[in-house]
């Protein structure tokens, strides 16, 4: 899914109780990164050019993803406020792929998220020996709200209706986000942030892949 605007701790904090949000980091508005440097409008959805002839400016003026501009406005994990290149971004954050791509890769990241989650869980949970699908569900089940029910997520996982979920359920919530939290970590993507001029680099930013 794609997430910008956000900081990285939000990110994940949303997600977890609502959505995963609270990230360190985040992608700003306004056209408050320019500086010195003098721009000019152009046609191509009225953004700022820079030197090289990229576009500059925030996603929140862009009508869609593909009216974003060449660099997007961004805050690097340092601190730094620079741009993001929108082909890092959509690469980062598997806009660029097609469905059936798309699909092939969010089974992919979900089976690779649940493989680390289920060793978390067998590592710091000594009552039982995990398995693979209940990872799945309890990774369901702490990105997802609490009004979710537990059986609609055992359906959609194909999970049996045993009692896996009240394994996962015996996990304390905080424990069991907080290993998400440390999947998410594991499994974030690090894209360049770049000075106006989309060369000079001076950080990076997150992109999370649960």
């Amino acid at each position: 899914m794609r997430i910008i605007n956000i900081t990285r701790s939000n990110h994940f904090v949303l997600t977890i109780v609502a959505v995963l949000a609270a990230f360190c980091l985040t992608l700003c508005g306004g056209f408050a990164f320019a500086g010195d440097k003098e721009g000019r409008m152009v046609d191509r959805g009225e953004f700022l050019v820079n030197e090289a002839g990229q576009t500059y400016g925030t996603a929140f003026d862009a009508e869609s993803s593909e009216a974003e501009p060449d660099l997007i406005e961004a805050v690097a994990t340092n601190g730094q406020e620079g741009y993001v290149l929108k082909v890092d971004l959509d690469k980062a954050s598997h806009a660029d792929e097609g469905v059936d791509e798309l699909l092939i890769s969010q089974e992919e990241r979900r089976e690779m998220a649940s493989g680390l989650l289920l060793e978390k869980m067998n590592d710091r949970d000594e009552r039982f020996d995990y398995s693979i699908e209940e990872a799945e569900l309890a990774l369901a089940y702490g990105l997802c709200s609490e009004s979710v029910p537990s059986a609609k997520m055992q359906d959609a996982l194909g999970v049996s209706a045993d009692d896996s979920m009240a394994r996962v359920r015996a996990i304390e919530k905080d424990t069991l986000v907080e290993m998400i939290y440390e999947v998410d970590e594991a499994m974030t993507v690090y894209i360049p942030v770049y000075e106006i001029d989309g060369v000079t680099r001076i950080g990076e930013f997150p992109v999370s892949q649960l």
